[in-house]
């Protein structure tokens, strides 16, 4: 991991770190914002009713825990189908990490998950 700003700042800067897990802003007053965006993932043939299809859930760690279930955003991109696409909650939130699925209406649907998680680290 890298820490820019350990401890945060004279002028309530925040501190910011960056893993594989995600980048992380952890500001003075006990705010937290974590955030990512996945590799590429792809709906399979898991029909989950009708012509809708599913990835596999990919488990996302945050890159710092809260102290509480935050609230959180989730959003998708395309990366090789002008399909509708869009995401479901496998599992959680918790304080530590979300298990996310991208969801199509064609099978093959590739693109990426991304979220923003906000809470209190504090």
């Amino acid at each position: 991991m890298s820490v820019i700003n350990p401890q945060g700042g004279p002028s309530g800067l925040p501190e910011v770190g960056v893993s594989s897990d995600g980048t992380y802003w952890k500001y003075p007053d006990g705010r937290l914002i974590c955030f990512h965006k996945s590799t590429t993932l792809s709906t399979t043939s898991n029909s989950v009713g009708g012509s809708s299809f599913r990835s596999d859930a990919l488990s996302f760690t945050f890159p710092h825990a809260f102290i509480e279930i935050p609230t959180m955003s989730f959003g998708n991109e395309h990366e090789s189908s002008t399909s509708s696409m869009g995401i479901g909650v496998s599992v959680g939130p918790s304080s530590t990490g979300i298990s996310l699925r991208l969801n199509g209406f064609v099978n093959d649907t590739q693109g990426y998950i991304h979220y923003t998680a906000i809470g209190k680290w504090k």
